[in-house]
């Protein structure tokens, strides 16, 4: 991998980080059922980022490196729980690419950035029962109180709640990157003249 490949996901993924952080900031708009869409908006703005990526640096472990680089971005902000579950979103995604070729696959790629995205849009779930409440509290004394902490809970546990994360998710990211896919084939496809098609063809 070439110096320019490494400058590149390493710049691309601290945009789609900030992307996804500029995309938390509309979950209140979902109300109590705020954490379903926490990931997914930010999926759906950093979906033309990915896609360019991976199409500008189509080299295993792309995708995993998106990723991971996220995660570190968290544990610098002191978030080491969303960096082990980045780089496990990172990894299975990862999964979908390991065929020659699958970089220039339009639907494998999507299906990367939206299993990745949905691990990664599951991590309250994760979090709640890998560390639970009490140690939460602890651990982060200033963003729950203890009734707080558990109505979350209780609500993530839910079937609907699961659901909703991982449907909510789903959607915003497959349509971020057909988005991402009419980007890169209008402006990044080295110049090329390009047939227009549908945005989900």
């Amino acid at each position: 991998m070439k110096t320019k490949d490494v400058v590149r996901i390493a710049l691309l993924s601290i945009v789609g980080f900030g992307l996804s952080l500029v995309g938390s900031l509309a979950t209140p708009l979902l109300g109590n059922y705020s954490f379903a869409g926490e990931v997914a908006f930010g999926a759906f703005l950093g979906g033309a980022v990915y896609y360019v990526l991976t199409q500008k640096v189509p080299r295993r472990g792309t995708s995993f490196a998106y990723f991971t680089i996220m995660g570190s971005l968290y544990l610098i902000m002191g978030f080491w729980t969303m960096a082990i579950i980045l780089a496990i979103a990172g990894f299975l995604g990862e999964l979908c690419l390991i065929p020659v070729g699958a970089y220039k696959n339009r639907w494998r790629i999507t299906g990367a950035y939206v299993l990745s995205n949905v691990v990664y849009a599951l991590h309250p779930v994760f979090i709640f029962y890998i560390i639970g409440v009490d140690r939460l509290l602890l651990m982060f004394p200033n963003a729950y109180t203890v009734d707080g902490a558990h109505t979350l809970q209780h609500m993530l546990y839910s079937p609907l709640a699961i659901i909703s994360i991982i449907g909510i998710c789903l959607i915003c990211a497959f349509f971020g990157m057909a988005i991402g896919h009419s980007v890169y084939e209008k402006f990044f496809h080295g110049g090329e003249s390009v047939k227009r098609e549908p945005i989900l063809k």
